[in-house]
């Protein structure tokens, strides 16, 4: 990260650091950069899945000759993954061990991340030992797109930072339904591209049963995730 003028602020984003080895992240981030400001945007794990599995066929770390459904990948899938399903959450000893291994499983079985990615609370578990609600803060990903402009004003105020970004900038855009940043002067629209949306437009299509499946698996870690972070999502 390159140094900032005491009238200015660096910023830097990546998916990455939250769940990605080495286990350390967070330890060098807070030794290194001791007064960084961390924003943490969560979706739902369960439509994460469906998301992460189109993402991985297109970069190409599986393959769909062999999972041509994510069902395919599931049923190859879950029972590698079952054991991080249920642990006693109190547990600290227990936590950093299942913690550890998942980054280990990343590290050798990459495509397993489309089912870890989700375990939420224990990834979140190694950065809360560093940060906490004055320094990192937690958002709802349903929430920023459905009302962006709302999540926007209280991340400028968690970095305190002058409020130049308002609800009344954000806009749908007629022909996604999704929203964009309007310029304050210019008017001219600023949205996603259309490959971001290929999960959310209602085009990407999977059996009932496999969502159900997916809630089932994710519902011990997000009841984990809501008692570590104090707010609950409808997830």
């Amino acid at each position: 990260m390159p140094e900032s003028e005491d009238i200015a602020l660096t910023m830097e984003k990546t998916p990455a650091y939250f769940s990605f080895p080495p286990s350390h992240i967070p330890r060098l981030i807070k030794t290194y950069a001791p007064n960084a400001k961390l924003v943490l945007i969560l979706c739902d794990p369960s439509k994460r899945v469906i998301s992460d599995y189109a993402q991985e066929l297109i970069m190409g770390s599986i393959k769909k000759e062999r999972y041509p459904t994510v069902q395919d990948y599931l049923r190859n899938y879950m029972p590698k993954v079952n054991k991080f399903q249920n642990y006693q959450a109190n547990d600290e000893h227990e936590l950093k061990q299942l913690s550890d291994e998942l980054l280990k499983l990343h590290s050798m079985d990459y495509p397993s991340t489309i089912l870890t990615t989700g375990l939420y609370a224990l990834h979140l578990s190694r950065w809360l030992q560093y940060y906490n609600s004055s320094n990192l803060f937690i958002v709802n990903g349903d929430e920023l797109m459905n009302f962006p402009g709302r999540v926007i004003e209280r991340v400028q105020d968690f970095l305190d930072v002058p409020k130049l970004l308002l609800q009344e900038d954000y806009v749908r855009d007629p022909e996604t339904g999704f929203y964009c940043f309007k310029h304050p002067i210019t008017d001219e629209l600023s949205c996603m591209f259309a490959g971001k949306m290929r999960t959310r437009n209602g085009m990407t299509e999977y059996p009932t049963e496999t969502m159900q499946e997916l809630r089932s698996f994710y519902k011990s870690s997000n009841e984990h995730l809501y008692r570590l972070i104090g707010q609950r999502f409808a997830w």
